[in-house]
C-alpha cells in the first residue's frame, strides 16, 4: 500500500516538475538593450531613451531620495530573526525540539544551535526540513525560506519537489525522501 500511494505521488510530482521546469535559455544569455524608451529625463536630462547603464545600476543615472529609501525599509524590514520565528512556531504548535529532530532527521545540536543563536544562518536545506517538521503551509515556508535569506527556485527540482509537498501537506519525511531518492535529488538526513 505504502508504495502505491508513493507511485502516485511520484507520477504527480513528475507532472508538477515538467509544468515549472523549462529548457528556455537563461535570461543572462539574451542580449541586454541599449537603451529603453522613457518620458523621464535620461542621465543627461533630456527626454526620450534612458541609456541601458541606467538599467544596470550607473549610480549617475539612479539616485533614489534618502527618505523613499527610509520608506521602503520600514515597510520592509522584518526585527525577527529566523531562530526568533522558529522559536515562535515551535510555541504556536506546541512542538518540541525533540519532534523536530524526529520529523526532519535533523541533529539535535543543530537544532539547539538554531534555537539559541540569532545570528545563526541554517542552509536551504535543513530550513526546508523544519518548514516539513513545522508541518508549515506553502505561504509560511515562503516567509520562513525568506527570513533565512532563500526562496524557492523554479529552475531547481529539489526546491520544486519540496515545493509540491508542502502545497500538497505531504509531511511525511520517509515518503519525501522515497521521492527525492527517485528524481536523483539529496535526501534528507544524509
Amino acid at each position: 500500500m505504502f508504495f502505491r500511494k508513493n507511485e502516485r505521488l511520484f507520477r504527480k510530482v513528475s507532472q508538477y516538475l515538467n509544468k515549472y521546469l523549462t529548457d528556455e535559455p537563461a535570461a543572462a544569455a539574451r542580449p541586454l538593450p541599449q537603451s529603453i524608451p522613457s518620458p523621464k529625463a535620461s542621465c543627461s536630462g533630456q527626454t526620450g531613451s534612458l541609456p541601458a547603464a541606467c538599467l544596470y545600476g550607473d549610480a549617475a543615472c539612479m539616485s533614489p531620495a534618502p527618505a523613499d529609501v527610509a520608506m521602503f525599509i520600514d515597510n520592509n524590514y522584518s526585527d525577527m530573526s529566523f531562530s526568533a520565528r522558529l522559536n515562535l512556531y515551535m510555541h504556536e504548535r506546541d512542538i518540541t525540539t525533540a519532534m523536530i529532530y524526529k520529523r526532519s532527521f535533523i541533529d539535535r545540536k543543530l537544532i539547539s544551535k538554531i534555537t539559541a543563536s540569532a545570528d545563526y544562518h541554517p542552509s536551504k536545506q535543513t530550513v526546508f526540513a523544519l518548514c516539513i517538521a513545522l508541518r508549515l503551509n506553502l505561504k509560511e515556508s515562503e516567509g520562513f525560506l525568506e527570513l533565512a535569506g532563500f526562496t524557492f527556485n523554479r529552475s531547481k527540482k529539489y526546491d520544486l519537489i519540496i515545493k509540491f509537498m508542502l502545497e500538497n501537506q505531504v509531511y511525511d519525511i520517509d515518503k519525501i525522501n522515497d521521492i527525492l531518492f527517485r528524481f536523483h535529488e539529496s535526501c534528507f538526513g544524509q
